[in-house]
């Protein structure tokens, strides 16, 4: 549990607000909430938190002008930035401004949770490294979504390699043992569907779930019949993942 430490919640979202509030004091966490930067700073000269959790798109004051604010006068005090989508020019600025991390709305709540204990509770972090549940492959050419998987899955005790297109997949399979990937269907050269093909005979017991943003269901059958375990739709719902991705793999390795 997490008691005695403080987390100051700033997001205008109701719903998300009250969400991980709810996710935080189970926890065991001291939470406070503010719907913006200013009711923030006036919390905040009252009672200073352990962490601040931030949402970058706010009414009224946003979360760059509020990481400017609170740097003016604490250049120490650790802050994760929530955002819906990768904005690299956002990021960069946020960084800039002292933010140590960034998490997507709609991450997992092990995985949020983990993030904030690496700031709060550093103790927790020092505990001999746990045994790795397998090797995953993450093929896609999107550097958001293999940067997302990737910290996912490797919170989540999983041994990740990420390419970006198919022909380096085939090269990774011939030189270990690949328990699952994560393959998707719309790939520069060789598509997704050629190389689930090209994964199957060199390892059929290779577990492969097709990742798409494309709703179609032939693209769906023809994936099934060619050995994917599931075909998943982008934008991707990590505590979907968490419950759907992860336990096949205990599948593809018995």
């Amino acid at each position: 549990m997490a008691k005695g430490h403080k987390v100051m919640l700033i997001d205008d979202d109701t719903a998300m607000r009250g969400l991980l509030y709810d996710i935080l004091t189970k926890k065991g966490y001291d939470v406070a909430s503010a719907t913006g930067g200013e009711q923030a700073l006036q919390l905040m000269s009252k009672s200073k938190p352990d962490l601040i959790i931030l949402d970058y798109y706010m009414p009224g004051m946003s979360g760059l002008a509020f990481l400017k604010r609170l740097r003016s006068f604490d250049t120490e005090l650790p802050v994760i930035m929530l955002t819906s989508f990768y904005e690299e020019i956002l990021e960069h600025e946020a960084k800039k401004l002292g933010v140590n991390e960034f998490l997507r709305k709609g991450v997992g709540v092990e995985l949020f949770i983990d993030s904030i204990n690496r700031f709060v509770d550093p103790k927790r972090f020092s505990q001999p490294a746990r045994s790795l549940k397998g090797f995953i492959m993450v093929v896609d050419d999107d550097p958001k979504i293999r940067e997302v998987l990737k910290k996912f899955l490797t919170k989540n005790d999983y041994d990740v390699v990420c390419v970006d297109n198919a022909e380096k997949a085939l090269a990774k399979i011939k030189e270990r043992k690949i328990n699952l990937i994560l393959l998707d269907i719309n790939l520069p050269g060789m598509d997704g569907l050629t190389a689930l093909k090209k994964f199957k005979e060199i390892d059929k017991s290779l577990g492969v779930i097709m990742i798409s943003g494309n709703t179609d269901v032939e693209l769906a059958k023809e994936a099934m019949k060619l050995g994917a375990k599931d075909y998943v739709m982008k934008p991707f719902n990590l505590e979907y993942l968490e419950l759907s991705v992860l336990p096949k793999i205990f599948l593809c390795k018995s």
